[in-house]
């Protein structure tokens, strides 16, 4: 989740928005005191990096599943016909 939908930032900083489907935010000075953390850049470009090669990997893996799923039907469809 995000840090906006922790109860704990959700009490303290929408403490009035019960009920609400979208909650009011604080005026600017008060979301410009909020303390967010931020990684030093190097590392979110190191988890940017990952994070691509990773959604890279997935693609290639569905790809092959896609090429083995018809590799079995065709030894099913070979088998039942007999011909192995």
């Amino acid at each position: 989740t995000n840090v906006f939908g922790q109860p704990q930032f959700k009490k303290a900083h929408f403490p009035s928005s019960r009920g609400v489907a979208i909650p009011n935010l604080p005026p600017m000075n008060v979301m410009k005191e909020i303390g967010f953390i931020t990684p030093p850049l190097k590392l979110q470009e190191r988890f940017a990096a990952i994070f691509e090669s990773v959604e890279q990997q997935k693609i290639q893996m569905r790809s092959h599943l896609g090429e083995l799923d018809a590799l079995f039907a065709s030894l099913q469809h070979r088998a039942f016909r007999g011909e192995l």
